[in-house]
């Protein structure tokens, strides 16, 4: 299958399109093209989506640059470094391309390694380096910088998914078919400082994830950090216009009797979403309540 004429096909708007598939094309590798193509041909479309379009704010509201959205992969459109752009649609396609089943912890890190892999053999890899750097440097020293959310889906995959480059694609894709752990084992034999080899097993050990090999290496005991402390990767990958959208979005959980209010400008793109707006500012909220609590109470205490 011509993947240009895939990426035209599918990648809307077009005008929008044009620059992003070319970043694609130029970097994707060829290992990867087969898993990226059966992803892109199960998704009706591929809609690159602006900061305060309904789709920007479907992302805005998930905290992702990247997602399946009902028949629609849903990609925001990074306008300051489109690379992003064009890293999120090679991760999002292959996770699709995949059709990894998440019955447990495993099969969703193994999920994520892989379309982490796909991205970082395309050229990408240099978007992450900083993410993947602080997660060694934090983990390693044993503090708790992400909540198990981010630790299963996001770090660990990173921390794994760096050294694993070199190798072909199709190959890692047996290794997982053959045993789960497969491509933790295969981390190991790589080349890895002492603070990486207690970063991964510090972070499986607070995902409760045993790995034989691993667990000597592990933190005794984890730091805990404040909520507001945590990384947030809401921030990560986006451009000045998507952090706008999530500033109004907290502005409206602070006060939810106000929220219609602050939300009015862009009502005509999100009325189609009020149950999804709904159900965000409902959590959204607890959670600043939550976090108000936790700083009055630390001024109290000292």
């Amino acid at each position: 299958m011509d993947i240009l004429k895939l990426l035209k096909t599918k990648v809307i708007p077009p005008d929008d399109a044009s620059y992003v598939v070319s970043l694609v094309i130029e970097g994707l590798a060829s290992d990867v093209e087969s898993v990226f193509i059966k992803g892109l041909s199960r998704v009706k479309k591929v809609v690159l989506a602006k900061a305060f379009t309904k789709y920007g704010w479907v992302l805005a509201i998930y905290g992702a640059i990247g997602m399946t959205y009902k028949d629609l992969l849903l990609i925001y459109y990074n306008l300051e470094n489109p690379r992003w752009t064009a890293s999120a649609l090679i991760h999002e396609a292959v996770h699709i391309g995949l059709g990894i089943s998440r019955a447990d912890t495993l099969d969703l890190i193994n999920d994520e390694t892989l379309a982490y892999v796909a991205s970082f053999k395309s050229g990408m890899l240099d978007l992450y380096i900083n993410s993947i750097n602080y997660a060694v440097s934090t983990l390693s020293n044993c503090v708790k910088a992400y909540d198990e959310y981010d630790l299963s889906n996001i770090v660990v995959p990173r921390l794994i998914a760096h050294k694993l480059t070199n190798y072909e694609f199709k190959e890692l894709l047996k290794l997982v078919d053959t045993d789960k752990a497969s491509l933790i084992k295969l981390w190991l034999r790589s080349e890895l400082s002492t603070h990486e080899l207690r970063a991964l097993a510090t972070a499986l050990k607070l995902i409760g994830l045993k790995i034989k090999e691993l667990q000597k290496y592990a933190c005794r005991e984890v730091k805990e950090s404040l909520g507001i402390a945590e990384y947030d990767f809401r921030y990560e990958g986006v451009d000045s216009s998507f952090l706008r959208m999530i500033k109004v979005l907290d502005k409206a959980a602070e006060d939810k009797e106000r929220a219609r209010k602050v939300l009015e400008p862009w009502w005509d793109e999100l009325e189609d979403l009020k149950d999804l707006v709904d159900t965000y500012l409902d959590l959204r909220s607890g959670r600043l309540d939550m976090l108000k609590r936790i700083l009055k109470d630390l001024r109290t205490n000292n």
